[in-house]
């Protein structure tokens, strides 16, 4: 499902079984790019640069937030987990 407005979040995500509701959703946030090889390190992982603000309210979700980053040449997307993400930031003080 997408959203109207733009809360932060570009997706809701709900999955299904045999067209019965699991009860598992998520959100995506979504950022589209034509040229990957910007945000590619020279580790051969992404950096996407996405203010504070944004990482807190994804942190604090009762929901999975995944950033996903896609490749709109390509056709593919690269994720990341972000309540794991931020947790780990945090615990190393990088925060």
């Amino acid at each position: 499902d997408r959203f109207g407005k733009d809360y932060g979040e570009d997706l809701f995500v709900r999955i299904f079984e045999n067209g019965v509701s699991t009860g598992k959703i998520f959100f995506v946030q979504l950022k589209g790019t034509g040229n990957t090889q910007q945000y590619t390190l020279k580790t051969g992982s992404f950096s996407y640069v996405v203010d504070l603000v944004s990482l807190l309210q994804w942190h604090r979700s009762q929901f999975p937030v995944i950033f996903v980053l896609w490749d709109t040449e390509q056709r593919v997307g690269y994720w990341l987990h972000i309540q794991p993400y931020v947790d780990r930031l945090l615990s190393k003080n990088e925060m």
